[in-house]
């Protein structure tokens, strides 16, 4: 009898091992979630738990043609900046008022939520959220969270809107049920919708923070406005002819931000060095400024109030670079990936789970999510929003192009949606034809679609 139990024991115990090392190593974050997933697959076909049929049957599931559809359709509204086309209407709409805009963000979040999965959803309104923040004067602080709470809220309103439903139609249909239609979970889904926003529109709103930033946003944002100072190179200074990136300013841990030669400002790049008479912003540590006044040949200018357009110029600017699953900067150091030389870009601050960091930035690991708030040549910056190791916050300046592939981008969208609904075909293929028109018209780059 006891020998009898011992194979279930075993399988049952390798079964819940593999899945608390599969936690774990999702938590750690050190090796990616899809290659933990097959892993654990191949594991468990090798133990002879699952068959390899067993083991790939989920691929066969036409829901799998859906997911695969979305995220495509999901890339070709983020690529034609149609989104942010539609965050400058809710803006207009709102007239000021936020209540209205908060009406409107999560109406609007929780009805694309309930046709693509949530995680994108929040990915994709992010930057148009903080743009329509920026416009209205509402502090995207009290906007972002009820973002997130539309988009999970929008999710039970349809079977693909949550891979929980998604799961449930599926074990349903294995166990000989008939599985769930797209608009089967639709009426208590809006219910959960309606009572989820009007519960943040009468109470959730008093809970949320109040973060108001100026036209100093970021400096302020990042808090790195008393890390900012400006010095002049006095005749006869040692830095004279010193370069910019291998200076004696390095050697105290400060950063060379921007150099005003005479009437022009330039980023630093390699190569440059120091000349009499430029005028410095550096950021650094204010302890360290008492090193630097031993420096013979240098005037700090301390009672200066530097902020966003001091660090900005004409040729350059700061941009925020948020660490996307994509990039192969995870778990390096800004060091170890050479960050500097790589992007031609400098590393002012980075924000993790809503905590600025400024010091030994070049210590610290990335991590899937960070913020890195960095400055350089507006050429460097507009070349790293097609690096897919980063997504740039930015308002977009959309041209009559990208606007009309949006606009057509999400009448494919819709037409899918009304046509798997009515039967007219199945859902999955009418999703996965949305998908290839996209693709067609040129609405999302095939490089994406390869991501």
């Amino acid at each position: 009898m006891l020998l009898a139990l011992l194979p279930f024991t075993f399988e049952m115990g390798l079964v819940l091992g593999l899945l608390l090392l599969a936690v774990v190593l999702f938590s750690l974050e050190s090796i990616s979630v899809d290659v933990v997933t097959l892993s654990m697959l191949v594991v468990l076909v090798t133990a002879g738990i699952l068959t390899p049929g067993e083991a790939f049957a989920g691929f066969s599931d036409d829901i799998i043609i859906i997911l695969a559809s979305i995220f495509i359709i999901g890339g070709a509204l983020q690529e034609t900046g149609v989104l942010d086309e539609i965050g400058g209407r809710l803006a207009s709409l709102a007239k000021g008022s936020e209540n209205r805009l908060l009406l409107m963000l999560m109406g609007t979040v929780s009805a694309m939520s309930a046709f693509m999965n949530n995680t994108t959803v929040t990915a994709m309104f992010l930057n148009p959220t903080i743009n329509v923040a920026r416009r209205t004067g509402v502090p995207a602080s009290r906007l972002l969270l009820p973002l997130a709470f539309a988009s999970l809220l929008g999710g039970t309103a349809t079977l693909i809107g949550t891979s929980t439903n998604v799961a449930v139609s599926g074990y349903m249909k294995r166990l000989g049920m008939e599985p769930l239609g797209l608009f089967e979970v639709t009426p208590i889904g809006l219910v959960i919708v309606a009572v989820g926003i009007t519960y943040m529109m009468l109470i959730g709103k008093h809970f949320l923070p109040v973060r108001q930033t100026g036209e100093n946003h970021l400096t302020e944002d990042y808090e790195i406005r008393e890390y900012l100072s400006e010095i002049v190179i006095m005749p006869h200074s040692p830095l004279i002819g010193q370069p910019i990136m291998d200076s004696d300013l390095g050697v105290l841990k400060f950063t060379v931000l921007k150099i005003v030669r005479g009437k022009k400002s330039f980023a630093p790049k390699l190569g440059f060095r120091f000349a009499e008479g430029d005028i410095v912003l550096v950021e650094g540590q204010v302890s360290n400024l008492l090193k630097v006044k031993t420096i013979e040949g240098i005037e700090i200018r301390s009672d200066l109030k530097l902020g966003d357009r001091d660090v900005e110029s004409e040729n350059f600017h700061m941009a925020e670079l948020i660490l996307t699953p994509l990039s192969d900067l995870r778990g390096k150091t800004i060091l170890e990936a050479r960050f500097r030389e790589r992007f031609e870009l400098t590393v002012l601050a980075l924000s993790r789970m809503g905590r600025s960091i400024k010091e030994n930035l070049v210590s610290i690991r990335l991590e899937v999510g960070d913020t890195l708030l960095v400055q350089g040549d507006a050429e460097r910056i507009a070349r790293i929003r097609g690096n897919p190791s980063f997504a740039v916050l930015e308002e977009k300046e959309l041209t009559h192009v990208q606007t009309r592939k949006g606009y057509l981008a999400l009448g494919i969208f819709g037409t899918a949606i009304l046509v798997g609904t009515l039967g007219w075909m199945p859902l999955s293929i009418a999703f996965l034809a949305a998908a290839l028109a996209m693709v067609l018209a040129k609405c999302v780059p095939i490089g994406r679609v390869y991501q």
